[in-house]
């Protein structure tokens, strides 16, 4: 099982935590929001693109171009980010 955390920052940087058996990844960058797009420029200059909607304070993530239909939830845990 892999747990993400995902902290959107008021600056325009993220920080991304995936906690998984081997231990935990970090991402970090800035982010773009345009209309129904997120996008995540982490700090090598890698870009994920995701379709984003927000459903009753669920922000819902799909990787833009994916065939999979697989999504990501992320549910709001506090008001200040680390």
């Amino acid at each position: 099982m892999m747990v993400e955390e995902l902290c959107l920052r008021s600056d325009g940087t993220y920080v991304a935590h995936a906690k998984t058996r081997a231990g935990t990844l970090t991402s970090r960058g800035r982010y773009e929001v345009h209309s129904d797009t997120l996008r995540l420029i982490d700090n090598n200059g890698g870009l994920e693109e995701n379709e984003i909607v927000l459903r009753g304070g669920i922000l819902v993530m799909h990787e833009k171009g994916s065939d999979s239909q697989l999504t990501s939830q992320y549910h709001r845990q506090r008001s200040i980010c680390w």
